[in-house]
């Protein structure tokens, strides 16, 4: 690491920190007063010099010290003996304590911590978290399994780096990966709660700092929806994913055959809001903090946090199953199972709301336990023999207990003062309020003179305000500040005398001026009535209007008629006869918004009679309320019976015989009352997270989860495409708990698991003990097995060849690019999707078997030359960097091995040796076994034993046995290889074509661009029928992500459109240019359309899965919704029609594999990979290196037949062709030169990427290719918060990209000949959600760019109405396209000279049914007529 001289005087040991001259020494004088210390291991302390806190009685017997009396002469400043009752301090979660006699320098046994004044390098601080991940993979022998299963979950629940703010920390990220060590066997739903609760996560899916809907409206005045990102990744890849599944993995099919989905949009809103409110920790010592406090479990923040109801999936509540509040038992706080947390010395409470003023103020009434009498008292203090307590973090009762004195009088607690100033924190258990109920009363809040709502008598929702005869009699009847009753409580306290809006008790407190007591939060009760009134808004989902008697002017905003939060609600009965009747009902208003505003009545029901008979699938799925306790099961069954029965997953549920209706006054409408966690008038964070508990079971006990995880941990350890009876087995194991093993059969069996739903000690045995895992007769089934994953090989080789590091090097470290090498590497994942995505389908046998190989997404061509030279350079010169090695810089490398000896440098050395009487045959079974588990067929064996006989020097003789092995498909991929003894041929060179050269560059930008954003409505003047412009709508529904009036400078004239005139965004000047220059055209309101579709429709006719990430990019990529030509994209059906028809094209992918670059095997010119950092030699060696692997890569992977394994042919054939591809392309592009300056854009997305891109165009003659076509990914748009300084640097960075581009198109007098295409996932939203991003959305605004297009106009129709009622939008300004990618496509398509109406439907086969308006090439393009005719016709084989 670089020099740091503000920390090196300490790990010399020296105590004196000199600062330069030039550095200010203000900034140690400001800042020294907030260091605690330092104290050092070993320093001497004077006791009465510590802080006030730690001088405790305690502290001083521990050290010996006799203490001194007050005024004591060695006392300083006359300080007493003692100061403080002492400091609760608390750590992270299962922090450990430092080992100093471990300590060293940097990355030599300790770490830099990453702040905001740092000397360390990025790269180092980066690379620190991987050093430890490798240390513990590596080199600990100790729990393998453990270390493999938390590999696996952390490809599940994903955290990247690029996806969070400090993405440098070390500290951070391990305590996330953390998680999964712990839990590796445990259960997966505390998994899923730690991870939902880490900051990093929060940071990444960007649900940190969300706020309601409510909170903002009442604040800002503006509508903002709580972010949907975490609601809907949460579900779709950690947990339930996309579809229905059978218990064996198999998809549940609707009556049509078509996959039934799991979840919708709309589940998604509604648990959205379960994810707002969460905030950081507070910052503490020791630990890294330079972005804030990302190690301890998020807190939330009772104000952000949305209180209304929500239904999930399945159309269930988030709460049905729990208890109503108003059916907790008398003295709750008293019986079996109440939970008390301990607070030390803070009286106020963690989880409750109170304000902080209570903390200081003298006069705060604290309710404090008779220690003489209390038995709760006895149970809190625990009490040890000399009559001091024992005070524990957690105490739960375990008996009932009889009330003593004022406890009699409470209904419930919040803090107790138990001795000596120390405090515990009541938790009640968890249950749920109605949101309609009967008999409502109206409650004022203490502290505003009009805030008013209702409130269920029924629950402890208020505090005692008593007016009796007098003013004297005016008072507050509370036990303790902040205590809350049930109104008959009140009612008993009061003796009927309540008090109502005025008078009202006096506040202030005897003794105390500053009058706290009246700052109190809380609301009192009244005996006036409450009306409960529901607002319906046009897509039926319900709001909660309060109307107190004293006016509608009186009641908090949250439940006023202009309330903004809606739920869903099951109607009985058709509720669009309200909206369209409601001016004409006597029981309903229009509110300020245009919406029904009408009374109700609330009714409770017995849903089975003392005559039924229940089963208890009848009671779980007809009863919703849960109960405290089970009723005697003799009793005739009533509304008040609570039923006990257990579920499908073992878990035990109390349902009580109860529905409450709610039904609209003067109609037969109605729907169940929902329930909801968070009191509307008592909002504490307690209830928050039992609410966030009850959004984690819906996921956790899903039908899905079981299997859905079996298939992902299926795949981690090894098996790709596992059978029906496999992923049954472990979903299985999930399910129950447990697994049953049996060695060969046997009676004697080993049995896994807790018993209990969700473990994954029995699931990881399922996983690696069915036979399907372990028998190795399937290795026979070329199905069977997988690729490997690219870090596991590199680990697995490191350890089964007795990696050795050098005494005097760091820690195992690869160089910084390693992962972006291979493809993998743990700390490093690239996106939430993981490194690949379980579905994927590599061209070749795995997609013509419609099998997945997960692993092929990351096994491009440039990453399996970039994998062998990395392996052969471990194993010939150690871990060095030299010759391509995975190894950090460590100095020369030598061209000439007789120079120097290359290992002695590197960081460690393979250190694998026979032994020494080994023979050469059991020497090759012995690395047979270690890196092919004994797979490597004998044929292999023969020739390497020819090798190796061949070499006189033992130690070289192992290498070259270790370089081929580690060439063979058996090295890289499970399953047997069945080789034919045929090498396979290097491909034909393209012969030159005297075509004229044309290519197609498809860009998608990755995560789904805010083009509402990049084209803007400007000016506008056709009208919806509200009466309003396109532009006023346009501000209207984006409010504070809108473009700015200030940023509407970049401004295009556009015909045959709602607007004249529109606003490109201001980072975006090279579109405002080209479009002006009559290069670029817009396609309005386009994106995937499976078929015709409207508001009413949409969800059940679209196949395609709306809203993800992966199914979205997916379509846009193959433009084939129906499955027409599986396992094939637009690009690649393309070249498979220009090679047939006499062209010479060549499908090309930047970076990344890709699916729209491939077409039929067989059909033409399979796609080509090409890295975006240039093109690697195979194989570079010193120049007297005797030994030239390559010449062996052919006889260690030659053709195999249909019955090898598929994932071996995946490597084999894409290894061969890509040595081949790299010699080609590197003396393509060697006599290419450039005239832009793209290494100045300084960017991979933009400036590497495109960079690459002109080379490979500008080779084109020396490729002999007259059409390419080009897919290239550019990430970092999904947008979910800070949308505007986002999207604005992604702008600029596209930009540059696309300005470099043109003009090196145009020098080269390419432009012409070049059509560039803007495409993405989806649009976003157009409201904003509360972080001030949007969300995904549909159709979209895109472009395309070229010398030949016809620019200047905007094809399609720019929406006329993107407001709710308008006729696009589905709800949050998601619109329905109305052009289809194949409307923009079509023309494209035949400018490269695809002509016939059947080639143009091979290519798109769904152009016509998506109904949308095709546009050809002469509407696109100026010379399209020009194209030639095809020589020889369709010559495609049908």
């Amino acid at each position: 690491p670089q020099r740091n001289p503000i920390t090196e005087f300490a790990e010399a040991g020296s105590t004196r920190l000199t600062f330069p001259s030039w550095h200010e020494m203000s900034r140690w004088h400001n800042n020294k007063y907030n260091l605690p210390g330092p104290i050092r291991l070993g320093d001497e302390v004077n006791f009465y010099d510590l802080p006030d806190n730690l001088r405790t009685e305690a502290l001083a017997e521990i050290f010996g010290i006799e203490l001194l009396e007050p005024g004591d002469p060695e006392l300083e400043d006359g300080y007493g003996s003692l100061s403080g009752e002492g400091t609760v301090v608390c750590g992270s979660p299962f922090e450990v304590a430092n080992e100093p006699e471990n300590a060293g320098s940097a990355f030599q046994g300790s770490f830099d911590s990453y702040t905001q004044e740092f000397a360390t390098s990025w790269e180092l601080f980066a690379n620190q978290r991987k050093f430890v991940w490798l240390k513990n993979t590596v080199e600990n022998d100790i729990d393998q399994l453990r270390q493999r299963m938390a590999w696996a979950l952390s490809q599940i629940l994903v955290i990247s780096p690029d996806g969070v703010d400090g993405e440098l920390d070390t500290e951070a990220f391990l305590t996330y990966y953390d998680i999964f060590v712990r839990h590796a066997f445990g259960s997966y739903r505390d998994i899923l709660k730690e991870v939902s609760y880490h900051p990093l996560m929060a940071d990444m899916l960007t649900y940190y700092g969300g706020r309601s809907t409510a909170f903002v409206y009442a604040q800002d005045g503006t509508v903002e929806y709580a972010d949907e990102n975490y609601a809907r990744e949460i579900m779709q890849l950690f947990s339930i994913g996309l579809f229905k599944l059978h218990t064996n993995g198999t998809q549940v099919l609707d009556e049509d055959g078509n996959p039934e989905r799991t979840y919708s949009n709309d589940d998604i809103e509604e648990y959205a809001r379960a994810w707002t409110g969460f905030e950081a920790q507070q910052n503490r010592g020791n630990v890294e903090i330079a972005w804030g406090n990302r190690l301890d479990p998020m807190k939330i923040n009772y104000q952000w946090r949305d209180r209304f109801p929500k239904m999930g999936l399945n159309r269930k509540y988030v709460g049905d199953g729990y208890p109503l509040c108003a059916d907790l038992p008398e003295k709750h706080f008293l019986r079996e199972g109440a939970v008390y947390r301990f607070l030390g010395s803070n009286p106020l409470p963690e989880l409750h709301h109170e304000i902080d003023q209570w903390r200081s103020d003298p006069a705060a009434k604290r309710f404090t336990l008779d220690a003489t009498q209390s038995n709760l008292y006895e149970k809190l203090c625990n009490p040890q023999g000399d009559g001091s307590c024992a005070f524990q973090a957690k105490v739960v009762l375990d008996v009932d207990l009889d009330c003593v004195g004022d406890e009699c009088y409470l209904d419930t607690l919040r803090t107790v003062e138990v001795s000596n100033g120390m405090y515990y924190e009541y938790i009640r258990k968890p249950c749920v309020h109605q949101a309609f109920y009967q008999d409502a009363k109206t409650i004022i809040r203490h502290w505003n003179f009009d805030e008013y709502m209702c409130a269920d008598p029924r629950t402890e929702s208020a505090t005692i305000a008593c007016c009796k005869t007098n003013p004297e009699s005016y008072y507050y009847d509370d036990l303790y500040w902040g205590e809350k009753s049930k109104l008959s409580t009140a009612l008993d306290a009061c003796d009927e005398q309540l008090c109502e809006e005025w008078p009202r008790p006096p506040c202030d407190v005897a003794g105390f001026t500053e009058h706290t007591k009246c700052w109190d939060p809380n609301h009192f009760w009244t005996s006036e009535p409450c009306t409960l009134k529901v607002k319906i808004n046009p897509d039926g989902t319900v709001g909660i209007v309060h109307g107190p008697v004293y006016g509608d002017d009186m009641v908090e905003g949250i439940v006023s008629p202009e309330t903004k939060t809606f739920f869903r609600v099951d109607w009985e009965g058709d509720y669009s006869d309200i909206i369209d009747n409601c001016d004409g009902m006597d029981t309903c208003t229009m509110s300020e918004d245009d919406m029904c505003v009408c009374d109700v009545t609330v009714t409770d029901a017995a849903v089975f009679s003392a005559q039924d008979a229940p089963s208890d699938d009848e009671i779980l799925e007809q009863l919703h309320i849960g109960g405290f306790e089970a009723t005697v099961t003799d009793e005739p069954i009533s509304m008040d019976t609570v039923f006990e029965v257990v579920d499908e997953n073992g878990v035990t549920q109390l349902r009580k015989n109860v529905e409450t209706r709610v039904t609209v006054v003067g109609t037969s409408l109605s729907f169940r009352s929902p329930p909801h966690f968070v009191s509307l008038s008592d909002e504490e964070a307690r209830d928050m997270h039992f609410e966030t508990d009850a959004v984690l079971d819906h996921y956790f006990y899903h039908a899905n989860t079981a299997p859905f995880l079996a298939i992902r941990f299926a795949q981690r350890f090894g098996i790709s495409n596992p059978s029906p009876q496999y992923v049954e087995s472990i979903a299985t194991a999930f399910r129950s708990g447990s697994y049953s093993y049996s060695a060969d059969g046997g009676s004697a069996s080993v049995e896994f698991g807790s018993g209990v739903y969700g473990d994954l000690g029995a699931t990881v045995a399922a996983v690696l003990l069915e036979p399907e895992s372990r028998d190795v007769i399937l290795d026979e089934d070329p199905a069977h097995g997988a690729l490997k994953e690219p870090l596991m090989k590199v680990t697995g080789i490191l350890r089964s060849m007795e990696y050795e590091q050098r005494d005097n090097k760091s820690f195992l470290q690869f160089e910084e690019l390693f992962g972006g090498r291979i493809g993998q590497m743990a700390h490093e994942l690239p996106n939430v999707f993981s490194f690949f995505r379980p579905e994927f389908q590599p061209s070749g046998r795995v997609a013509q078997g419609n099998l997945v190989s997960p692993e092929a997404q990351v096994t491009t061509a440039p990453r399996q030359v970039s994998t062998m030279n990395g392996l052969y350079s471990l194993i010939q010169f150690g871990l060095t960097q030299c010759y391509s090695g995975f190894g950090p810089y460590v100095g020369w490398c030598t061209p000439n091995l007789d120079w120097y000896d290359l290992s002695q440098d590197s960081l460690g050395l393979l250190g694998y040796a026979p032994a020494p009487s080994q023979d050469i045959d059991a020497t090759i079974e012995d690395l047979a076994t270690l890196l092919t588990a004994g797979r490597l067929s004998n044929e292999k064996r023969q020739y390497i034993k020819e090798i190796m006989e061949g070499e006189d020097d033992p130690a070289l003789a192992i290498q070259k046995a270790q370089q081929l092995i580690v060439s063979t498909p058996e090295f890289h991929a499970t399953g047997l290889v069945k080789a034919t003894g045929e090498e396979r041929e290097a491909p034909e060179a393209v012969q030159s074509s005297d075509e004229a050269y044309k290519a197609v560059v498809y860009v998608l930008l990755d995560g789904g661009v805010d083009s509402y954003n990049m084209l803007a409505p400007h000016k506008c003047s056709q009208q919806n029928q509200d009466g309003l412009n396109l532009l006023e709508q346009y501000n209207l529904e984006r409010t504070t992500i809108a473009l700015s009036d200030a940023e509407r400078f970049r401004i295009i004239q556009a015909q045959n459109q709602p607007c004249d005139e529109f606003a490109i965004h201001p980072d975006l000047p090279i579109v405002e240019q080209l479009y002006k220059d009559g290069e670029l055209a817009f396609f309005a309101n386009m994106g995937v359309l499976d078929t015709p579709v409207t508001k009413d429709n949409y969800y059940s006719l679209t196949r395609t899965d709306l809203f993800a990430h992966n199914t979205m990019q997916n379509e846009a990529q193959r433009i084939d919704p129906w499955d027409t030509t599986p396992g094939t994209g637009i690009l690649g059906r393309v070249c498979d029609v220009l090679s047939q028809n006499g062209f010479n094209p060549q499908p090309i992918t930047i970076e990344d594999s890709s699916v729209a670059t491939v077409g039929v095997p067989g059909a033409s010119v399979p796609p080509l990979i090409m890295s975006a950092e240039g093109t690697e030699e195979f194989n570079p060696k010193p120049e007297n290196d005797v030994f030239d692997v390559s010449q062996h890569i052919a006889q260690m992977n030659q053709h195999t037949d249909m019955h090898s394994s598929v994932f071996a042919e995946t490597w084999s054939h894409g290894l061969q062709k890509a040595i081949f591809d790299a010699e080609n392309f590197i003396q393509a592009i060697e006599d290419v030169e450039l005239t832009q300056d793209f290494d100045s854009i300084n960017s991979f997305q933009y400036g590497d990427k495109f960079k690459t891109l002109s080379n490979i165009i500008m080779s084109n003659e020396a490729r002999g290719n007259d059409r390419d076509v080009f897919f290239m990914r550019v990430g970092f748009w999904d947008h979910h918060d800070s949308l505007r300084d986002q999207l604005s640097n992604e702008f600029m960075g596209l930009n540059a990209g696309l300005d470099t581009f043109q003009r090196e198109m145009k020098a080269q007098n390419m432009w012409d000949k070049v059509t560039l295409v803007i495409t993405s996932d989806f649009a976003r939203t157009l409201t904003a959600n509360s972080g001030e991003g949007s969300d995904h959305a549909w159709g979209g605004n895109y472009f395309a760019m070229g010398g030949d297009v016809k620019g200047g106009k905007i094809f399609g129709e720019y929406p006329h109405d993107i407001t709710a009622s308008g006729p696009y939008n589905i709800g949050r300004g998601r619109l329905i396209p109305n052009l289809s990618y194949e409307s923009m496509l079509n023309g494209i398509v035949q400018w490269m000279g695809v002509d016939t109406e059947e080639d143009l439907m091979y290519c798109m086969p769904n152009r016509f049914r998506a109904g949308a308006e095709l546009f050809t090439k002469d509407d696109i393009f100026h010379n399209a007529a020009d194209a030639r005719k095809l020589r020889g016709g369709n010559k495609k084989q049908q």
